[in-house]
């Protein structure tokens, strides 16, 4: 359970970001703080794998919850993979609304 907690909360720097960034033009300049919210959400990205591996080494969890975990958090990014490929593929084409 330990791991939902960095797996709900990588996107939030880039949620608060864009929300108060104001801009709403995709082209203009990134805003000052692009940087500090890749790092929170590299950092807790991280966490996703990185807290199953050590717990699975300190002997806090089993091998086998560690490979549970570790499944479920690759198939949030094969789910959320397959969900960009299809929208992305909706919006080129030219019968989208």
């Amino acid at each position: 359970m330990i791991v939902l907690v960095p797996t709900a909360l990588f996107p939030l720097p880039f949620i608060v970001l864009n929300t108060c960034s104001g801009s709403g033009d995709m082209f203009s300049e990134k805003p000052a703080a692009w940087h500090w919210a890749e790092f929170a959400t590299s950092f807790l990205w991280a966490g996703c794998f990185a807290i199953p591996i050590l717990l699975a080494i300190t002997e806090s969890i089993e091998v086998g919850a560690m490979a549970v975990s570790l499944a479920g958090t690759l198939l949030i990014c094969v789910l959320r993979g397959v969900w960009l490929y299809y929208k992305h593929k909706e919006s080129s084409d030219g019968f989208s609304m």
